[in-house]
């Protein structure tokens, strides 16, 4: 069977074998078996949650390519791979099998990477920087909307830095008939929800101005979960959580926002006699491309003949690649899956075959002749 055959067979098995963050056992395995079987050749270092296969020169220079292989939740409870991990997974696979046993001048690092969709992944993975001394890293994700395997990356923020901020609050419960004797927590929930809500407005990626506070780039935070209470008409509640999404296209702007989310919670609380907590969920910082490695690669792209564009605009969305970028100098591609793809994480979606050989061949030049 030719080996780009068993590349796409292999995505296949993955795309029917989804497992999610935190859970891929199965996933792990079968990575490991498909490198041992297609590049023996290749080291394969085996951590907690993930691997990394290791094609060592013995070289001055070491470049590290990147894929995530979590899935996600679908609508109906089960799990599937809808953001296209395990297309990624396939390519960097067949990226280890192509270039067993070749001699290269430089040594790679085929870092196989877990919980991407909750953030949790990557940062349990950076000690490979250290531990294979890498200069440089790459990474893909398929894109839709994007033209069929066209390859779109920009120097600077690529994906914005966001978290989950849950902000418990607690006060007395009292009848319902008689509120004035208790502490309901429902009017500082109210009062948050009013001083967030012109964040939910997407003003494109400029500057802003939010309760005083001037921010260099896109902020926002969506509201995405409340609770009150219970369904007991008899009774004036205690207790409060409120869970919203914060963005930033700077890591940094997101810290001023908590801050400043915090100072009003606090202030308000004391106010009205509430206690409150807060916690942060699923960290991503701001994902970044080198801006003297993208400049680099541009003449490469046209030499090695690939159908590319220079990405207008950051992805509001975020990826934990961002850990690794942050250490070593980075490009982080989109590979188009088609205008007419549904999109991510819709119950629709798959990774497109069709692009796994242009996904593989980017990956393949890179490796081989540098940038």
């Amino acid at each position: 069977m030719k080996l780009i055959d068993k590349i796409v067979d292999f995505r296949r098995e993955l795309h029917a074998n989804p497992e999610a963050s935190m859970k891929e056992v199965q996933t792990r395995r079968r990575i490991k078996e498909f490198l041992q079987a297609n590049a023996p050749g290749i080291k394969i270092v085996e951590k907690d949650r993930w691997l990394y296969g290791l094609h060592d020169e013995g070289a001055e220079e070491t470049y590290l390519f990147r894929a995530d292989f979590d899935a996600i939740l679908h609508e109906d409870g089960s799990t599937f791979h809808g953001c296209g991990h395990d297309g990624h997974t396939a390519i960097l696979a067949g990226l280890a099998s192509k270039l067993d046993g070749e001699t290269l001048g430089r040594n790679i690092v085929f870092l196989f990477q877990h919980a991407e969709e909750t953030g949790e992944g990557a940062i349990e993975t950076v000690p490979v920087i250290e531990e294979a001394q890498v200069d440089k890293a790459f990474a893909l994700h398929g894109m839709s909307g994007l033209e069929l395997g066209k390859i779109s990356f920009r120097a600077g923020t690529n994906f914005c830095a966001s978290t989950g901020f849950l902000i418990q609050m607690k006060g007395l419960q009292s009848h319902a008939s008689e509120p004035e004797k208790g502490n309901n927590p429902a009017y500082l929930m109210a009062a948050l929800t009013q001083l967030v809500e012109p964040l939910k407005e997407f003003n494109g990626f400029t500057p802003r101005t939010w309760n005083g506070i001037e921010f260099k780039n896109l902020v926002m935070a969506t509201l995405v979960y409340q609770r009150l209470g219970e369904k007991a008409f008899g009774v004036s509640p205690s207790t409060a959580e409120m869970g919203l999404t914060l963005r930033a296209y700077y890591e940094a702007e997101i810290d001023q926002l908590i801050v400043a989310i915090e100072e009003f919670v606090k202030t308000e609380a004391e106010k009205k006699g509430l206690t409150v907590d807060f916690e942060q969920l699923e960290r991503f910082p701001e994902t970044a491309s080198d801006e003297a490695l993208v400049e680099k690669i541009q003449p490469l792209m046209d030499q090695w003949g690939f159908r590319w564009t220079l990405q207008e605009e950051a992805m509001r969305g975020s990826e934990d690649f961002g850990h690794i970028a942050k250490l070593v100098p980075s490009i982080y591609f989109l590979l188009g899956l088609g205008e007419d793809s549904p999109p991510m994480h819709n119950v629709a979606f798959e990774f497109k075959d069709e692009v796994i050989p242009i996904g593989l061949d980017l990956f393949e030049k890179i490796a081989r002749y540098g940038v």
